[in-house]
C-alpha cells in the first residue's frame, strides 16, 4: 500500500462524517471490510483525506462514498498507473461506441473517477502543479474524443454525412476542434472551461 499521510489530521472518530463512512463499511463484502477495517492503513487514508476535504468540497466526500471499488484501487497502488489505466481502458472501450446513453453514461465515470486520484494526488503532494494541470487536460481531450467520435458515427449510421473510415471516424472526416486557452496549452486546473473552435 503506498501513500503518504502528511499535510492533514485524520479526522476524528466520533465525527458525523466518519461515522458515515463506518456505516457505509459495515454493508461492504467481508473482503471489501477488511480492507477499511478501523484503524487499518485504508482506514488511516480516508480519515486523513476526508479530514482535508470536509466542508470544503463535498463532491469529492461523495466520491468516497459512491466510489469505494476505484478507492479501494488507488489506495493499493500509487494514483499514476491508476489514472493511466483509467483513461487508457476507457478510451479503447468507448472509441467507436455510438450509442449516446451508453457514452454519456460512461463518460460521466470516467470523469467521477478521474476527479476522485487527480485530487487524492494532489492532495498527497505526490503529483507536482505540471502533472495535475497535464493530467486534467488529457482527461479533457480523451472524453473529446470520444464524444466527437460517437457523434460522427451516429450521424454517419443515420445517412448524415459520410465518414472516409468508419473505425477511425476522426480520419479525413473533416470536422476539427481547435482546443484554445488552457486547453490547448494542456493547463487545465480545477475550475477552468474547456474553450473550442468547431470548423466543420
Amino acid at each position: 500500500m503506498n501513500f503518504k499521510l502528511k499535510n492533514g489530521n485524520l479526522l476524528p472518530k466520533d465525527s458525523s462524517l466518519y461515522l458515515q463512512w463506518r456505516e457505509e463499511v459495515a454493508g461492504l463484502p467481508e473482503e471489501k471490510r477488511l480492507f477499511f477495517a478501523e484503524d487499518s492503513p485504508a482506514d488511516l487514508f480516508v480519515r486523513c483525506r476526508l479530514n482535508r476535504l470536509n466542508g470544503a468540497c463535498p463532491y469529492l466526500v461523495r466520491l468516497f462514498f459512491s466510489e469505494k471499488d476505484f478507492l479501494i484501487d488507488i489506495i493499493s497502488r500509487k494514483c499514476r498507473p491508476v489514472f493511466t489505466a483509467l483513461v487508457k481502458d476507457s478510451f479503447s472501450r468507448l472509441y467507436g461506441q455510438s450509442d449516446f446513453e451508453t457514452v454519456g453514461r460512461e463518460l460521466r465515470l470516467l470523469k467521477r473517477r478521474a476527479a476522485l486520484v487527480i485530487a487524492l494526488a494532489d492532495l498527497a503532494e505526490e503529483w507536482t502543479l505540471f502533472e495535475v494541470t497535464h493530467a486534467l487536460s488529457v482527461l479533457a481531450e480523451a472524453c473529446l474524443r470520444i464524444a466527437v467520435c460517437a457523434a460522427l458515427k451516429y450521424y454517419a449510421n443515420r445517412g448524415d454525412l459520410v465518414l472516409p473510415d468508419m473505425d477511425n471516424p476522426e480520419k479525413d472526416c473533416g470536422f476539427f476542434l481547435i482546443a484554445m486557452g488552457k486547453l490547448g496549452a494542456r493547463e487545465l486546473n480545477y475550475s477552468s472551461d474547456v474553450d473550442l473552435i468547431v470548423l466543420y
